[in-house]
This record gives C-alpha cells, sequence and structure tokens, in this order.
C-alpha cells in the first residue's frame, strides 16, 4: 500500500498469492478486505500515543529482562531475549515487546481504546471499493490487562490494511489524518478532501520521523 501522507491518496495497491486456489473467492483484495494483527508495526502507534499522553518522553528507559509477567502465570516475552536498558528510540530499533507492553500500561486501557477510536485505525477503509471491512478489536476482553500489554506490541487487534497505512500517514505529516483517498478526479473534476483530523499531536509526530 502507497499513500500520499498529506492527502491521503492512494498511489498504488499490489497484492500476491502464490497459491490462487487458496483465496477465499476470485476477486478478494486483502489491502481493503482483509483484516490482520499489524504486530511489531504498532510500537511506533503505541509510542506516540503514549508520548501524546505525556507518560513517555524520548529519554523515557524501560529495562527489558526478556519479558515480563502479568499475574494468573501470564507474561509476554521479546522474542529477541533482553535488551537490558533502552530508551524508545532503541526499543523500537529492536523490537521490544516490553518496553511496548508497558507504554500501554502508563497509557492505561480507556486512553488506549480511545485512541483506537479516534485515530481511525478500526475505520473500514471508505475508498469505495466492494468488501471493506473495519478493524476489530474485543472491547469485553476477560483478562484486561493481559490484553492490553497485547496491544501495545499490535496484537489482541485486526485491523484493515490500508486503515493501518492511513494512520502511519499521520506521522508524516505532522500528526494530520486523513482518510484514503481512491479516485483523485472524474475527468477534469477534482473529488474533493476529507477534513483532516489532528490524531497526534506535531511535536510528537516530528519527534517519531527523526527516529
Amino acid at each position: 500500500v502507497v499513500m500520499h501522507p498529506d492527502t491521503g491518496d492512494l498511489l498504488a495497491l499490489a497484492t500476491w498469492q502464490r497459491n490462487q486456489e487458496k483465496l477465499p473467492f476470485m476477486g478478494f483484495n486483502p489491502a481493503v478486505m482483509a483484516r490482520f494483527e499489524p504486530g511489531s508495526t504498532f510500537k511506533i502507534l503505541t509510542l506516540a500515543a503514549a508520548m501524546d499522553k505525556g507518560v513517555v518522553g524520548p529519554n523515557s528507559v524501560v529495562n527489558c529482562g526478556g519479558s515480563l509477567g502479568l499475574g494468573n502465570g501470564l507474561a509476554i516475552h521479546c522474542s529477541h531475549g533482553g535488551h537490558g536498558s533502552v530508551d524508545p528510540r532503541e526499543a523500537i530499533a529492536k523490537s521490544c515487546n516490553v518496553s511496548a507492553a508497558l507504554w500501554a500500561a502508563k497509557i492505561g486501557r480507556d486512553d488506549m481504546f480511545a485512541f483506537l477510536d479516534d485515530s481511525g485505525l478500526l475505520n473500514a477503509p471508505g475508498v469505495g471499493m466492494p468488501g471493506e471491512r473495519p478493524g476489530l478489536v474485543n472491547r469485553n476482553d476477560g483478562n484486561k490487562r493481559f490484553q492490553l500489554a497485547n496491544l501495545g506490541f499490535g496484537q489482541a487487534i485486526n485491523i484493515n490494511p490500508v486503515s493501518l497505512t492511513a494512520t502511519f500517514n499521520a506521522l508524516a505529516s505532522h500528526g494530520m489524518y486523513r482518510p484514503a483517498r481512491l479516485v483523485h478526479a472524474v475527468g477534469d473534476q477534482a473529488q474533493p478532501l476529507s477534513a483532516p483530523k489532528q490524531v497526534f499531536t506535531r511535536e510528537t509526530a516530528d519527534t517519531l520521523l527523526r527516529f
């Protein structure tokens, strides 16, 4: 998915299915019809939400011992082992699950869900293609603490690829979000742009761009 950060214009969509017989039906376009767990790509968005709330700064340090206990015998783990003391830049570079889980805990469950709703992550793409699907997250999870930790690093949530790209675009556009637009113009008639929405502060977006 290639999208212009300032307009939301979709510049390219490409998919490759090696086993055509496994498609749910012919004409399935994962970019707008699929939902997937974004995984570690989501960590930068958790960090942005935490920085916007003021609970994490560019120089905040987390000590990662390789795992984080969450009670009832549950824990999350870093797939690469312990990272030791890491600031946000290092945590992103090393893909530290412990850091992302602790950032999410500092945001808090209510504010994390407010972020998911306000940032466009759970929206359907809205570009007028058939079969578009919105994101999906369980708002009544039985283990809220474990769910929140997993949300921090992009698990326990399913997001549409185009919608995820649109929210990432806000980081490249000084925090301003625009939903995706597929049709730029019909003949000589340019199609209107959606009004932009500030989903990250300019300071946070510009700081993370320098990462």
